[in-house]
């Protein structure tokens, strides 16, 4: 017995010693890069009917649909069992494992009974029992077996909350899961958007985010040191690459984590030796061989190594799989998307006022929609197309209606799924403008004063001058003529306005043509300082010594006004002159000058007045 042992001992040692051999089959074809450009993305390998594809699902069933609905209808009153925590302790107090198993396998029955009954039948009878059983899987602490969540740090039976561990069940319940959230979510966000919303939520913390973020789980071989590797590598890792692909748009998220997998299948293919034999026994065979199978089946799926398409056509090939001992050959056919070609030939002439047909041509090879950005633009004969792969021009034409208003422009943008084109439609309208662009704003004289500017219009045009600017703004026309006039600025800022120019007939939705006017200011502070409120125009003075405000206009008639919210002269002897040079000095020139004193002064205020 001792020398058996001892032989059993040795045999182990031998096997442990050369079984590893670092062949690294899958993460030799292909490193996280080159995996971003060949991944298949938005679930495009999921070769199953869509829900409402009721002929599809009729086909794949076939003489199975009537089964399957049998199934969900005695599940329609199935009783949701609680897993108690007492459960998972029975197996840490007994060793006995079913007491836990037997209600959560159940449960788990049952809800891919109803799913498949519900893609069957397609009517919703099966929705909302399921959505019960969706809950019911959400609310449990973990998806793990208790035998299983001794990994967790505590080593015991009873689930840690913040401890999420995959195991063989937590994985094939998350694959489960992950394919209703694919099918039923629609049906889902019709009784409530907050159960999809859930269930995506539980899936990402309970399988996507342990798988990448904890390499402690025994069965991933990350950290490989010498420890039989079994039929639970393949096939966790098979079951966490299914929810990865059902639910992982990312497309560096969900390469990294495709990479991470084929790292952890390498280490079980090197750890098996050549013969293929499974050291659990015979019967294990099929979880082992098997689930590499079915991983490598779901590899296969969403990566494919092709060389680029750098044609205009798509292209097919068929893949011929045969294996040494079994019949038949299975053939894989591929089909290879063309190199997106969007050519747009763009109109070139402006449409005239009176409104026309326009048209350009689109060469695609790929589906296309054509995108406004203006209603003028909306009477478009076709505004979508299939595209071809035969370089045949699609003529798209528009119908433009007469213009009334000024000229307009648009947009046009023609998009695929991956490119576009955007060019401009111009159409011509009323022209109303200034000869000389630098005349659209002009400034005139603080002591007010004309200017005469020439305007070009392609219709007869009005003048509208806004309330606020015709106290010291006018203006008339004279043909092809703008007079403008400006009366002087007796302000402490200077004054902006403007006039619109319109055409007389009546143009609904013409905006009127703006010709600004400015003038400076004609008061001036001397030896003090100011600060002037650029909206109001309330100005603050400051007197430095002997400060004075005086008015830089001359007129022959008219009044000077000066208006004080506060005055401070905190100085008696002080003063506030404020001087207004009223005529051109020459003959009869002259000025007024007012002095502003305190009470307490003994000199009062007065004015004084030379002609």
């Amino acid at each position: 017995m001792k020398k058996l042992t001892q032989l059993l001992l040795a045999l182990l040692y031998v096997t442990l010693t050369y079984a590893y051999t670092e062949r690294d089959l899958l993460q030799k074809q292909a490193d996280i890069n080159r995996l971003k450009e060949i991944l298949v993305l938005d679930r495009q390998w999921v070769t199953y009917p869509d829900y409402n594809d009721r002929a599809g699902w009729d086909r794949f069933l076939g003489t199975f649909k009537d089964e399957y609905i049998r199934r969900g209808e005695k599940r329609l009153n199935y009783q949701w069992q609680v897993v108690k925590a007492t459960d998972y302790l029975a197996f840490e107090r007994t060793g006995n494992r079913q007491i836990m198993e037997k209600p959560f396998g159940a449960n788990n029955g049952a809800i891919a009974d109803l799913l498949m009954a519900e893609l069957a039948e397609g009517k919703g009878r099966f929705v909302d029992q399921l959505i019960n059983g969706v809950f019911n899987a959400c609310e449990m602490t973990s998806w793990a077996l208790a035998a299983h969540i001794i990994v967790q740090p505590s080593h015991r039976a009873l689930p840690a909350y913040d401890y999420p561990v995959i195991d063989l069940t937590s994985g094939d319940l998350g694959g489960l899961l992950a394919w209703t959230y694919h099918f039923m979510r629609p049906s889902f966000d019709k009784v409530d958007p907050e159960i999809s919303r859930r269930l995506r939520h539980e899936l990402q913390t309970r399988i996507l985010d342990p798988y990448m973020n904890n390499d402690s789980f025994w069965w991933m071989g990350r950290n490989y040191n010498g420890r039989m590797l079994n039929n639970w590598n393949p096939w966790c890792n098979s079951n966490a690459l299914m929810c990865f692909m059902l639910l992982e748009d990312n497309r560096d998220t969900l390469a990294k984590a495709v990479h991470l997998t084929m790292e952890s299948v390498d280490k079980f293919l090197n750890y098996i030796k050549a013969d293929g034999a499974c050291e659990e026994g015979p019967s294990y065979w099929g979880h082992a061989a098997g689930k590499t199978l079915d991983y490598l089946e779901l590899l296969s799926e969403i990566v494919v190594t092709l060389e680029n398409n750098v044609g205009k056509q798509m292209r097919t090939a068929q893949l011929f799989i045969k294996a040494e001992g079994i019949e038949g050959t299975k053939v894989v056919t591929i089909e290879q998307a063309s190199k997106e070609d969007l050519v747009v030939i763009r109109p070139t002439d402006i449409v005239p006022t009176e409104g026309g047909m326009v048209s350009f041509n689109i060469i695609s090879n790929k589906p296309w929609e054509i995108i406004t950005t203006t209603q003028f633009l909306e009477n478009i004969d076709k505004t979508s197309g299939t595209g071809n792969e035969n370089g045949e021009k699609e003529n798209i034409t528009i119908t433009v209606p007469q213009n009334t208003g000024a000229i307009r422009s648009a947009e046009i943008t023609v998009k695929t799924a991956f490119q576009e084109e955007t060019f401009t439609i111009t159409q011509d309208g009323i022209v109303i403008e200034t000869k000389n662009e630098e005349d659209a704003v002009n400034t005139m004289s603080g002591e007010g004063g004309e200017k005469t500017i020439e305007i070009n219009s392609s219709v007869e045009w009005k003048i509208e001058i806004p309330t606020e600017y015709k106290e010291w703004l006018s203006a008339e026309a004279d043909g092809n003529r703008l007079k403008l006039s400006t009366t002087f600025n007796n302000l402490f800022v200077p004054r902006t306005g403007h006039i619109l120019l319109y055409p007389k007939m009546n143009v609904p939705g013409f905006e009127g043509v703006p010709i600004e006017v400015t003038q400076p200011r004609n008061m001036s502070l001397n030896r003090g300082e100011e600060t002037v409120d650029p909206v109001t125009g309330y100005t603050t003075i400051q007197s430095k010594g002997a400060a004075r405000f005086v008015s830089n206009f001359g007129f022959r008639k008219g009044k000077v006004a000066w208006e004080f919210d506060k005055v401070d002269i905190p100085d008696s002897n002080g003063a506030i002159e404020l001087n207004g040079d009223t005529w051109t000095w020459g003959d009869g020139s002259g000025y007024i000058k007012a002095w502003l004193r305190p009470e307490s002064s003994e000199m009062t205020s007065n004015i004084d007045a030379w002609d």
